[in-house]
């Protein structure tokens, strides 16, 4: 059956297409990155002198090619703003890296052109299509909708095991983790995203987005079930994935993105923000060992605590080796990670989270560029939107979306997944900051009621942030 997998793979460049034919273009990109990552299998074709042929590589190219093909004005008509340059320097550090050790620049090209099909093309399909905030709601409620949609594979899986990817495609995927967590009934769910942890995250997302949906009232119902009901089940499902660090940044996320309403600020998702710029940094200069994490985690789970044990103590040699070239990093040197020294004897070493994997390949340079690329856009929307209109039914979106994209760089000082949904987030909240300038003058508009409004009429409400506090946020 590995047959049905290469064909569901080099089908879904005609499938997006068909999506672009059939649907409104912002439409067709959502259920096509939504449908690649969660239902095409974990096959990787490994071509000379290609990037390989993966579920985001086919996903990115086909919907670039159908952009290109049937919305090449809308590409013509993108003007890239400062805040565009973090990314665009994460894409061409791989190639700076090669260079500079001596791989070629054959080799710097190849790893530059699989950078821009797993980050650079999402980022940008998000800065080009979600440019106001009816397409942001949209955004928000599709993945909304994808979690509920996944929601029962997860738990048939949670039940009966990880079994659908093989049982579909025929093979089970490297990597995916088979056994329970937390002490909770059942399994953990990998269904087609393929690990466990990356569910959680994904379920994560889902839930979050749902939740802030409901939570401001930018959406009452969906198919004729209330929003808080359906919001409530992906909460138990996503806890059932029984992954604690999704479980933790939920709830954290929930408590980030309430707060300013009660305390009438927004300094803990600033604080939100800062976690893993002071985490890099001190774990990089090595002032911070993890101690305290450790006894905290402890506390609630012995498994958990020697996974991150283990984590903390395979980061620190790496770190060790990485400060050895400290600007550019070894580039796409295969056993980088898996040295402590220059000597190609030395002990290998294995390490999960993408910062230390930024830091390792692309130095100091691509850490920033990394790290800037994923914070800048929910910094800028909490330096720019006022807290009162956080829970305005029209900004809600964009602010949930933010708070999102902070919880998927906190995940990742641990994890190193590649989440094209996360860059087509980040490009969507980087084009709302343009909307956010402070200062604008004040817009007559009215309640923002996404139920009864048309599309025509939604978009007419094209808004800034009004320098009076909206009437649907009183209380």
């Amino acid at each position: 059956m590995m047959q049905l997998a290469l064909f569901a793979l080099l089908a879904w460049v005609p499938l997006v297409i068909l999506l672009f034919i059939m649907l409104p273009p912002r439409r067709a990109v959502i259920a096509a990155f939504l449908g690649g990552w969660m239902f095409l299998p974990l096959l990787r074709l490994q071509l000379q002198g290609i990037p390989d042929i993966t579920k985001v590589s086919a996903t990115t190219a086909a919907v670039m090619l159908a952009v290109l093909a049937f919305d090449g004005r809308r590409v013509l008509s993108f003007r890239p703003r400062w805040f565009d340059l973090p990314m665009l320097l994460w894409i061409v550090v791989p190639f700076v890296s090669s260079v500079l050790n001596n791989r070629g620049m054959y080799d710097g090209a190849s790893r530059m052109l699989g950078a821009i099909l797993a980050w650079g093309i999402p980022y940008f399909i998000g800065r080009l299509y979600f440019t106001d905030l009816i397409a942001v709601r949209e955004l928000a409620i599709g993945l909304f909708v994808a979690g509920l949609v996944y929601a029962p594979l997860c738990i048939w899986e949670i039940r009966m095991s990880p079994q659908l990817h093989n049982q579909f495609y025929g093979f089970r995927a490297s990597g995916m983790l088979r056994g329970s967590g937390l002490g909770l009934p059942g399994y953990r769910p990998n269904v087609f995203i393929g690990h466990g942890l990356e569910v959680a995250m994904f379920m994560l997302m889902c839930t979050l987005a749902g939740f802030w949906l409901w939570k401001t009232k930018a959406m009452r119902e969906l198919w004729g079930f209330p929003v808080g009901l359906l919001v409530l089940g992906l909460w138990g499902t996503t806890i059932l994935c029984k992954v604690l660090g999704a479980i933790l940044l939920l709830h954290l996320g929930m408590i980030a993105i309430t707060s300013p309403k009660l305390l009438r600020t927004s300094v803990i998702v600033l604080l939100l923000i800062a976690a893993p710029l002071v985490y890099m940094t001190t774990r990089a200069t090595r002032t911070f060992t993890g101690e305290t994490a450790m006894s905290f985690v402890r506390l609630l789970n012995e498994d958990r605590a020697a996974s991150l044990q283990f984590r903390l103590d395979a980061e620190g040699e790496i770190i060790r080796n990485a400060m050895m070239r400290p600007l550019f990093g070894y580039g796409s040197d295969p056993e980088w990670r898996a040295r402590l020294s220059d000597d190609p004897r030395a002990k290998a070493v294995i390490t999960d989270g993408m910062w230390i994997i930024a830091l390792g390949q692309g130095g100091l340079f691509g850490l920033l560029a990394l790290t800037t690329a994923l914070l800048i856009p929910p910094f800028l929307i909490w330096r720019r939107m006022p807290v009162a209109f956080w829970e305005h039914p029209a900004f809600a979106p964009v602010v949930g979306l933010a708070v999102l994209l902070v919880c998927f760089m906190i995940d990742s000082l641990f994890n190193a997944t590649i989440n094209m949904i996360s860059l087509l987030i980040a490009g969507a909240v980087n084009s709302m900051v343009p909307l956010m300038r402070p200062g604008n003058a004040a817009q007559s508009q009215p309640a923002y009621s996404p139920a009864r409004a048309n599309p025509r009429q939604q978009q007419a409400q094209q808004m800034r942030p009004p320098s009076r506090r909206p009437a649907a946020y009183a209380s």
